[in-house]
């Protein structure tokens, strides 16, 4: 009987999925204000959650689910930043700690990451939270930035830099090719297949956003202690390196390009305080970046402005939320 349970459980979360997932590709970017990338999900992105959280803590998550969870960063992460609320799996632990699963078998580094990844977009909802509540008060609260910093500290741990230098190391380097892209990078990377691509921009992003959030905090939080400096450096470097997976990402069609796209906005986030990145002006970055986040699942028309991602960037580091100013 639990084994039946389990499978229609299974069944069901794949169904809610599905629905979700064509619901998003469906949506009209005009039927809600248009003109904004909406990371923010659809409304049959609770369901999916929903599922997750009806499953007692010692259920044995499948193969299935474990493959779905892998990429459900848009329920568990993305939807709520745009909400203003934690991960809405943020207390189930089980959830963070998923083992991941592909189509074929993961190596040890795509594993690795692969699981930090996923703690990672778990949990730094609740962080952007701490940091819109800082941003909006006029005095600061000692209580909320002592959270705040602690649980930026247990974020920024979640990194293993063997795994990553094992991944770049599996990358090759190639000329940029375009003139207008080689105003921005002289070279890109070259990707020996889509599920190290994938984990590259997946583990990027997140790292970023995370980064991106602790630079914000620091900027009311004098105290916190940690090397700005090194920081703001890696934060440069997950910018390049995403920049960097564009000429070989946006050729292999909409399962990669979705993600670089999401990734993209982030990245836009990453240069809000910023006026020059590695030599290059923020406002040209930004320039090509532009056309390169009006992704059709992000529901971008071809009308978009800075002005929209900007707003879009503001709220994954704790700036007002859509349609509350």
């Amino acid at each position: 009987m639990e084994k039946h349970n389990a499978a229609v459980l299974d069944e069901t979360l794949m169904t809610v999925a599905l629905v979700d997932l064509l619901a998003y590709s469906m949506k009209d970017s005009h039927a809600e204000g248009g003109n904004v990338p909406s990371l923010w999900g659809t409304t049959h992105s609770g369901g999916v959650v929903a599922v997750l959280r009806a499953r007692p803590p010692d259920h044995r998550i499948s193969e299935i689910t474990r493959a779905i969870r892998l990429f459900m960063y848009g329920s568990t992460c993305f939807n709520p930043i745009g909400l203003g609320i934690p991960s809405p799996v943020d207390d189930l632990p089980q959830w963070w700690r998923v083992e991941p699963v592909g189509l074929s078998v993961l190596s040890n580094t795509i594993r690795i990451l692969e699981k930090l990844r996923l703690q990672i977009e778990v949990r730094t909802p609740r962080l952007v939270v701490y940091v819109r509540k800082l941003r909006s008060n006029t005095r600061l609260d000692p209580g909320l930035a002592m959270d705040a910093v602690q649980l930026a500290r247990e974020l920024l741990a979640l990194q293993d830099v063997h795994a990553e230098a094992d991944l770049i190391r599996g990358f090759a380097s190639t000329p940029t090719t375009d003139q207008a892209d080689r105003a921005i990078l002289p070279a890109f990377w070259q990707f020996p297949n889509a599920i190290e691509v994938t984990t590259a921009i997946l583990y990027w992003e997140f790292r970023l956003l995370v980064l991106n959030n602790v630079l914000e905090l620091a900027r009311m939080v004098t105290s916190f202690d940690e090397d700005l400096l090194d920081l703001r450096a890696n934060q440069s470097q997950l910018i390049m390196q995403l920049l960097a997976a564009w000429q070989w990402g946006q050729q292999q069609g909409v399962y990669v390009s979705v993600h670089l796209a999401a990734a993209y906005v982030v990245v836009w986030a990453g240069l809000l305080r910023r006026e020059v990145l590695n030599g290059v002006p923020v406002a040209d970055v930004k320039r090509w970046l532009l056309p390169k986040i009006k992704h059709p699942l992000l529901e971008w028309t071809t009308d978009a402005t800075e002005i929209a991602a900007e707003h879009a960037a503001e709220v994954l580091v704790g700036g007002p939320l859509p349609g509350r100013g």
